[in-house]
């Protein structure tokens, strides 16, 4: 994520959007700095209770809206006032975002919604907003596609879960759990 921060600042740098720039980027480094922070805490000990499983599942979520955020602020602030190659790189980074995000966030809670719904929202709302960004076909494409991906993460939770259910059921006769 660090790298498309980046990518995101320097674009609105480069288009003299420095408020939304600094604005984007701090909100990148206090995301990454927590996922992070997460991930160092999560690798010593994985949660070993209810409990702790609760709690990691909302940090993750908090995460998740946090980064949410950075998609409104960036797509407002930075992608509303672009053109061009600059406009397409910045459509594409939201689509990878949310593509990856079907994959990974949907196994957790609400993550993979408090995520996306912002960040294509906001991408929504600019598109049929009077700018250089507006296109009613975009914020048709984009629904269409936020609806895909959301069918894809429900798939691709239940398929996974199916898998672990299916790799931890005793086989006949055997004696022991299998994976």
């Amino acid at each position: 994520q660090v790298i498309v921060v980046v990518f995101i600042v320097a674009l609105g740098w480069q288009a003299g959007l420095h408020e939304a720039a600094l604005a984007s980027g701090a909100i990148g480094v206090v995301g990454a700095a927590w996922r992070w922070w997460m991930a160092r805490r999560f690798a010593r000990a994985a949660p070993d209770s209810d409990d702790g499983c609760q709690r990691a599942r909302r940090e993750l979520e908090g995460n998740s809206l946090l980064a949410g955020l950075l998609w409104v602020v960036s797509t407002v602030g930075i992608y509303g006032h672009l053109e061009g190659t600059a406009a397409t790189a910045f459509v594409m980074m939201v689509c990878g975002s949310v593509a990856v995000a079907a994959y990974f966030m949907s196994l957790v809670g609400r993550a993979f919604a408090l995520l996306v719904i912002p960040q294509l929202g906001a991408l929504v709302w600019v598109s049929t907003i009077d700018g250089r960004a507006h296109s009613w076909a975009m914020a048709g494409m984009v629904v269409i596609f936020g609806l895909t991906m959301f069918r894809a993460a429900r798939e691709f939770t239940t398929s996974t879960t199916r898998a672990v259910r299916h790799g931890l059921e005793r086989k006949p006769g055997d004696g022991e759990i299998t994976i």
